[in-house]
């Protein structure tokens, strides 16, 4: 009889471990320079070490830039003071229980795109190319596309189609951020445009 009651309690240790699990609770800010306050609410399960945050393969300790971050253990948050571009993309919340398991989630810092403003006039003659570079912000990482503008036209896009036309990332690996255009004539005199687009907005 008492290995019967073993048994049974061993299922029930275990069967209250498997319960136990962490949801994230994403942040959104509205623009660079604002706070933004990140949680993940651990369920199924009552005792647990303090929770661990992480960002880009780095644990975030209470003494890293004490102006900047700010860990609530008894609400599981994470604030950033100032969230600025590179803060911005996924953090890791990880909870470890007394036994020894432990149970992590990603959670999400979102920010509409933000494009860095590049060289605004570029003075070419006839035949040379044209090379404009295009960085950005934002997360999820946006997508970009070039336009041009002209007094006749007020904005039109790219044509892609151009044999003169190429599009490659730009130094920090998104797509389309460097425009060349070879062989430029007349024609090609405008206002050329980047414009960056992810879920949460447009600039």
């Amino acid at each position: 009889m008492r290995f019967i009651g073993y048994a049974i309690a061993l299922v029930a240790i275990i069967g209250a471990v498997d319960l136990a699990k962490v949801e994230p609770v994403d942040a959104t800010i509205g623009k660079y320079k604002d706070n933004a306050t990140l949680q993940c609410n651990v369920k199924g399960v009552d005792s647990y070490k303090p929770m661990e945050w992480w960002f880009d393969g780095k644990q975030i300790l209470p003494t890293d830039e004490e102006d900047k971050y700010t860990i609530d253990a008894n609400n599981n948050t994470l604030t950033i003071q100032g969230v600025l571009p590179e803060h911005v993309g996924e953090y890791v919340c990880k909870v470890d229980l007394y036994n020894s398991q432990s149970f992590n989630a990603t959670v999400t810092l979102k920010a509409a795109p933000h494009v860095y403003s590049f060289e605004k006039s570029k003075n070419l003659v006839q035949g040379d190319p044209l090379v404009l570079v295009c960085e950005v912000a934002g997360y999820p990482e946006p997508a970009l596309a070039w336009y041009t503008s002209t007094d006749d036209e007020p904005l039109k896009a790219l044509k892609a189609s151009d044999p003169r036309v190429s599009l490659t990332p730009n130094k920090q690996g998104v797509e389309n951020g460097t425009l060349r255009l070879e062989d430029l004539t007349y024609d090609d005199r405008a206002e050329y445009t980047c414009v960056a687009t992810n879920e949460i907005g447009t600039h």
